[in-house]
């Protein structure tokens, strides 16, 4: 674990004196065990008990700290040093069971859920579609089997199918949305121009603007197959989520289709000033934390903290040049685009993060440490929420790494066998 300063309320940059004990613990499965990290507010040597249940107890002069934890620890009761700067840091072992977390759905707006729906402008909730009683909705496949069905088309064997190395449908063409009938995609809305009301468009070219006739908010772009509106431009219902919940799914997205850990974020037209891209490095995709502020001798009294730890996603991010990225030859860097002001509320929902960090926990060589309580990325729920340092060695992502390509690969082959029988029969 890193050295973190001493602690007072959430940002730990008081000093002695402090009435509240930031904490962090994190679930190591592979391991066994769970890290747990207590910022105290004077060096000196405490008292740690654990029992049946997922808390941890610290006693420390007169206060007493109940610290949830992610999961139950086995007995331990000890005493124990901190460090020079108030940090208690343990390594605790635990059962072989994982935690309970929440297990719904990340990605809002299934097809299931827009039945009848209102979509409306998020900027002034103009109302965007003429029936939505009639309208039927149908969810599109991860574009990434579109990805992986060009490829095998691509490289067939035989005349019959060349095509001069272009794909037989390009991402973005497979689906066509008809009127009466739209399309839903992780992180979009595939609608027919003729079901959109309260819209322009400046002409029928492919990547004309779509925008909203009464704010004039640019709400998605022409495609071959339709007007494509990202989901964070538009409210269902009167409910609206942030960009980031989107481009955090589409990431783990990738994840699972590629085991890519790598990203760079562009924007779309590359102007503007400062940094415009974004290194993103997905260090685990799916951990169990604890996180928050103990006050002294004060009980836990929200059950559901206690017993449901959060299921979040362990990042690394650093701003970069849009033209130098900067990318290590041997790394596998998948680049994805988005508009600036995408881009922008990630960057400040990041810093933001970052901001509310112990000083000692900002840095991790030469990436930046985002937490997520209090900026956009707190709404992600489920996708991300936490950021730290690595608690495993470089040689154990390697083999972890390793072992996820090949799934992915396995379940890439699967899936083209799959494809390629259903298109014989």
């Amino acid at each position: 674990m890193a050295k973190v300063l001493n602690g007072k309320g959430e940002d730990g940059t008081a000093g002695n004196g402090s009435s509240a004990y930031p904490y962090f613990a994190e679930l190591l499965p592979r391991l066994h065990a769970m890290t747990v990290t207590v910022i105290l507010s004077r060096s000196a040597s405490v008292a740690v008990s654990a029992g049946s249940s997922n808390v941890l107890h610290v006693n420390h002069g007169d206060a007493h700290i109940t610290i949830p934890l992610p999961d139950v620890p086995q007995e331990l009761q000890t005493t124990c040093d901190t460090k020079q700067d108030g940090m208690l840091s343990l390594r605790l072992p635990v059962s072989s069971k994982v935690a309970k977390t929440n297990t719904s759905d990340p990605i809002p707006w299934q097809s299931s859920s827009l039945k009848s729906a209102q979509i409306t402008c998020s900027g002034c909730s103009s109302t965007l579609l003429t029936n939505t009683e009639d309208l039927q909705w149908k969810d599109l496949p991860s574009e990434f089997w579109a990805e992986m069905m060009d490829c095998w088309v691509c490289h067939r064997g035989g005349s019959d199918h060349e095509h001069d190395g272009q794909p037989v449908n390009p991402s973005g063409e497979m689906f066509w949305a008809k009127p009466g009938a739209g399309f839903v995609g992780s992180t979009y809305f595939l609608i027919s121009p003729k079901d959109l009301q309260n819209t322009k468009v400046r002409g029928q070219d492919e990547g004309t603007a779509v925008a909203c006739r009464e704010c004039e908010k640019v709400l998605g772009a022409m495609t071959p197959g339709g007007v494509r509106v990202p989901k964070w431009n538009v409210a269902v219902n009167g409910a609206k989520h942030p960009a980031s919940k989107f481009v955090a799914a589409e990431l783990l997205e990738s994840v699972d289709a590629h085991a890519t850990y790598h990203f760079l974020l562009r924007s779309e037209d590359g102007t503007g000033t400062g940094p415009e891209a974004l290194r993103i490095w997905i260090f685990n995709p799916s951990l169990h934390i604890t996180l928050g502020v103990a006050h002294p001798n004060t009980p836990l009294t929200n059950e559901a903290a206690v017993t449901a730890p959060t299921r979040v996603m362990k990042v690394l991010y650093r701003l970069v040049d849009g033209e130098n990225t900067d990318t290590a030859p041997e790394e596998n860097v998948e680049s994805l685009t988005y508009a600036n002001d995408v881009l922008h509320v990630i960057r400040e929902g990041l810093k933001a993060s970052t901001d509310r960090l112990p000083q000692g926990l900002r840095k991790f060589g030469r990436w930046d440490v985002e937490v997520a309580a209090g900026c956009p990325w707190e709404d992600i729920d489920t996708v991300v929420e936490y950021v730290s340092v690595a608690c495993e060695s470089e040689s154990e992502r390697r083999v972890r790494e390793a072992k996820l390509r090949t799934i992915a690969m396995h379940q890439s082959i699967t899936r083209l066998r799959y494809s390629r029988l259903e298109h014989e029969i």
